[in-house]
């Protein structure tokens, strides 16, 4: 979810030494698979398709997490607790996707030789943008339809501004919506990969994103165990946990070795079962409940594995969905809370399963369709773009 509109441009013809298509630089029709192994960097990476329909099935995950299907605010019973976690867990791991696929096309991009500082500068101007706008958008238009009944709009915005000033770390790290948070943390894994670059040392990267990520399980999904610590600060925030996530990319841009897809698919599921895996007995072997459980040591695991089956099998999706992932998932992401707390209630008016699955479906929908709506305006395609 970082530049999705700039991401996958194809080398310039001095690089590629040969002549241009008339369709490079553009998305293009998609081919069947036909299950050959294939570069992890592709001398001519037109838009990669898979990745794009991959960051519509993560944000779909992501709807899914926010909108808790089988919740356990309304269903009580020890199997439907097992369902809510194990389906909100395959939805947490689509963040830490768009960390690992926005590093790979950054350190693609560096690695095509790009200046690393004024690289950075155009993703940080973009993000941040975006960041603030719709920081500004949820602080005025407080969610909770409650608060307006009963305070009034300028009240409920009033409280909003209080809990902010209360928690000044929180207007840095994460912004006017707790979800906000992804883009500050990506920005600032890139920033550190950035500075990296330009100081020549690459490895220093990695190895500080090895000792963040560590840090952050033990203060987060195994703070509670025996190795774990507590800290008074939420981990998931800041560059933390995304550093690591962005160096996989990174590193896998780097790559020129030919990746074998159902070797991909192997790592990728090992990185899903695992992780649902800890979500299971980590907290059975923990004191208390883990602070955050957005995380886990298998995460990097599915996150490396999904993006090497995009680079190896790069032509799924067809035409449309694809189209989506390039263009829309950014402001998809960012609008769709509107759509979540506002029903919240009808969680416990409806109390059956369909309503519990179909309510992402919907909040995905209204998210696509105000994001394309936007996306057509002049004046405000600068909020999903």
């Amino acid at each position: 979810m970082s530049d999705t509109d700039r991401f996958n441009l194809p080398d310039s013809p001095e690089r590629q030494g040969h002549r241009t298509s008339p369709l490079e630089g553009c998305w293009r029709p998609v081919r069947p698979w036909r299950g050959r192994a294939t570069p992890a960097t592709p001398a001519n990476p037109a838009r990669n398709a898979t990745i794009d329909l991959f960051r519509v099935i993560a944000i779909f995950g992501v709807i899914v997490v926010h909108t808790d299907p089988v919740t356990r605010k309304v269903f009580t019973s020890a199997p439907e607790h097992l369902a809510n976690l194990m389906i909100t867990g395959a939805g947490r791991l689509a963040v830490p996707f768009f960390f690992v696929a926005s590093g790979y096309f950054f350190g693609g991009k560096v690695r095509e030789g790009a200046p690393p500082l004024p690289l950075f500068a155009r993703y940080a101007k973009r993000l941040l943008r975006i960041w603030v706008l719709w920081s500004l958008i949820y602080l005025l238009i407080p969610l909770r339809l409650g608060q307006w009944q009963h305070q009034g709009w300028w009240q409920a915005v009033v409280e909003q501004l209080r809990n902010m000033a209360a928690h000044p770390l929180l207007i840095v790290f994460v912004g006017g919506k707790g979800h906000l948070w992804f883009l500050m943390a990506l920005v600032m894994a890139l920033a550190i990969a950035a500075i990296c670059e330009k100081l020549r040392a690459r490895r220093l990267f990695y190895a500080l994103g090895i000792a963040l990520y560590v840090y952050g399980l033990l203060t987060g999904l195994y703070a509670n165990t025996a190795a774990g610590f507590s800290v008074p600060f939420d981990p998931r925030n800041g560059p933390v946990m995304s550093a690591l996530l962005v160096a996989c990319g990174y590193w896998i841009a780097g790559c020129h070795g030919r990746v074998d897809p159902v070797a991909a698919f192997a790592v990728m599921a090992i990185g899903l079962i695992g992780f649902e895996a800890e979500l299971h007995w980590v907290p059975m072997l923990s004191s208390a409940w883990p602070p955050i459980i957005d995380y886990g040591v298998f995460t990097p695991v599915f996150g490396i594995g999904a993006l090497l089956f995009g680079v190896a099998v790069p032509h799924l999706g067809g035409r449309w969905w694809p189209r989506v992932g390039a263009e829309c998932v950014l402001g998809i992401y960012v609008c769709h809370e509107l759509f979540v707390e506002p029903p919240w209630m009808l969680h416990a008016w409806f109390h059956n399963y369909a309503w519990e699955f179909l309510f992402p479906v919907i909040v995905f929908v209204l998210a696509l369709g105000l994001t394309m709506l936007l996306a057509r305006e002049r004046h405000l395609r600068w909020l999903v773009r």
